[in-house]
């Protein structure tokens, strides 16, 4: 039922309602409300939670007094997600942190005590059915020898899972053994890696590592716990491309377009290459608006865009540099080659069908053009000087590349 409701919530939103940024915490955080669904699905997870948590306490009372403390320091172990769980569904978690991972991670240090110390092994296999392989992140456990002592079930998720065996050393040439080679074997504490499955999905991930010690600080071995982080690495890239790509063109906003300019330009002061700068206006484009609607100019935006894009090379860097204006930066172009790149676009622009509504619509831009090393010219020169020759064009009638 939870599976059907997330992937129909488009046609329904019982799961998720009214996704937005929410600026009140120390970050950015992409929050949604939550739907009759979302509750139902939780209050039912919850309360499954609670009462395997119940169980495992109450059989943490009845083994015997040689495995007593044992089995407490597992039902302890589990407190942590169920709390978490709890906290986090009441609203009571603040900056909408999700407390499961920090939850689990005093879980798993809990579970290694348990483990190394008070000879996990000899529990029954149903409470370590519960106190371990329900662990929604992978968890492996490595001695001081570097045998693979214990794992949990999902980390038969991972690729290269599968050759891993209880008493037997960790193979060096396994996949996922060479993704934890800094942490098993190079005393690096925490790393992210990716995995690539079959048919290209990529899968991204965070292992950290935590050492066990016993008597007189001994050196034993350590946990890895990993967690898949692939929905994170996802929101954050969405972030990131939305605070870099202006919406409507796909193009480089202009602060990003200005920060990446900066960076070409400290090349070309270091290096002396010359860096070719285009300042572009689009001719009339109030009376697109005026004559067929803002929703049309929009298009018209979207379509010059598209036309500035293909007629540039994967180096150079586009971007909108205002309303109708765009900016193109050229690494390595000098004068002569930046006006070549200006004309072409220029005839490209004047032929393209920016108006799918009118075919027969055209519309054309005004060129200002400069090229000099970053030696000769700082960034807000080189635009001074670009956006001087775009002035000229405008005033010499429109539709032309000028220098």
């Amino acid at each position: 039922i939870t599976v059907g409701l997330v992937f129909t919530q488009e046609h329904h939103q019982l799961y998720y309602i009214h996704p937005q940024v929410t600026l009140t915490g120390f970050y950015p955080a992409l929050t949604f409300g939550r739907g009759i669904g979302y509750i139902l699905t939780m209050g039912y997870a919850l309360a499954c939670e609670l009462a395997g948590l119940a169980l495992l306490v109450a059989h943490a009372f009845r083994v015997s007094i040689r495995h007593r403390v044992q089995a407490q320091t597992i039902a302890l172990g589990a407190i942590f997600p169920v709390a978490g769980s709890i906290f986090y569904f009441l609203g009571l978690i603040p900056f909408h942190i999700d407390p499961i991972p920090f939850a689990l991670t005093l879980t798993g240090l809990v579970y290694a005590y348990a483990l190394f110390k008070l000879r996990l092994f000899e529990l029954v296999p149903a409470a370590r059915e519960l106190a371990i392989d329900a662990v929604r992140d992978a968890f492996l456990v490595v001695d001081v020898l570097g045998q693979a002592q214990d794992f949990n079930r999902a980390i038969a998720a991972l690729p290269g899972a599968e050759a891993l065996k209880i008493g037997e050393p960790l193979p060096t040439d396994n996949p996922l053994v060479k993704k934890l080679w800094p942490l098993l074997h190079e005393g690096q504490d925490e790393l992210e890696f990716f995995i690539e499955r079959p048919g290209g999905e990529e899968r991204y991930y965070r292992a950290r590592a935590y050492p066990i010690y016993g008597k007189r600080s001994q050196y034993h071995g350590q946990a890895v716990l990993i967690s898949d982080v692939t929905e994170t690495v996802g929101l954050m890239r969405q972030l990131s491309y939305q605070a870099n790509v202006d919406e409507l063109t796909g193009l480089l906003n202009r602060r990003q377009l200005m920060k990446m300019a900066a960076r070409e330009v400290e090349i070309s002061r270091r290096s002396g290459r010359p860096l070719g700068v285009i300042l572009i206006d689009l001719d009339h484009f109030k009376e697109v608006n005026d004559t067929f609607g803002h929703a049309a100019g929009d298009e018209v935006l979207k379509n010059v865009a598209e036309c500035f894009r293909k007629g540039l090379r994967s180096v150079d860097l586009p971007g909108r540099y205002g309303g109708e204006e765009f900016a193109v930066f050229l690494p390595g172009a000098d004068l002569e080659a930046t006006l070549r790149v200006a004309e072409r676009l220029r005839e490209s622009l004047a032929s393209w069908p920016v108006l799918p509504q009118d075919e027969g619509f055209r519309i054309t831009a005004s060129f200002g053009v400069c090229a000099a090393s970053a030696r000769e010219m700082t960034l807000d020169q080189l635009l001074a000087v670009a956006d001087q020759a775009l002035y000229r064009a405008k005033a010499e009638g429109r539709n032309r590349v000028v220098y």
